[in-house]
């Protein structure tokens, strides 16, 4: 499937759906990288990522892009609370503080 200027094989979804489901009782962190458009419309890791979000209970790691980040946590209904925003442009080293407790 095309998705912009992108081909995708929408069968890799599935097969990470699968993937990140099975893992989901064993693991204290789940990493999406990343939360996108494709998402935002449903497709790609829409479903997953909401599946998690419901019913884990570790800590979930997104990279998000700036421009979209209003959008996914309205979409997904993640309150400001639950939220640390670590800076592409600034050294990690600066951030680390943030996630680390």
């Amino acid at each position: 499937e095309r998705y912009g200027r992108f081909w995708v094989d929408t069968q890799t979804f599935t097969w990470a759906h699968e993937r990140i489901m099975a893992m989901h009782d064993s693991t204290d962190y789940m990493t999406f990288d990343e939360i996108g458009p494709m998402e935002l419309e449903g497709k790609a890791l829409h479903a997953t990522f909401k599946a998690v979000l419901a019913s884990y209970g570790g800590t979930v790691i997104a990279v998000v892009r700036k421009p979209l980040l209003e959008r996914v946590m309205e979409t997904y209904g993640i309150s400001g609370d639950n939220v640390v925003i670590l800076h592409a442009d600034k050294p990690w080293e600066e951030q680390l503080e943030k996630i680390v407790k």
